[in-house]
């Protein structure tokens, strides 16, 4: 991360997400909502944001219609064995 010039910073920036908080499960209508007390971008801090989500045996997969680019995201999660 040193190394990296500012055009590389710049688009790591721009393609990562982080943030810290709590989350809450909706079995009603299968939904997780993520608490964002902190985010890498201010204007997300205190943000709660809804994601639709299905859990099938050992993998629970997550949607996200309103994503920062502006296209659905979709992710798969694995329990560890």
């Amino acid at each position: 991360r040193l190394d990296g010039t500012p055009d590389e910073n710049t688009a790591v920036v721009r393609t990562s997400a982080f943030h810290f908080g709590t989350w809450s499960v909706n079995e009603g209508d299968k939904s997780l909502t993520v608490h964002q007390e902190v985010n890498i971008f201010p204007n997300a801090d205190g943000v709660d944001n809804k994601r639709s989500i299905t859990l099938t045996g050992d993998e629970l997969k997550m949607s996200n219609p309103m994503a920062s680019s502006g296209v659905p995201v979709q992710s798969l999660w694995r329990r560890a064995k």
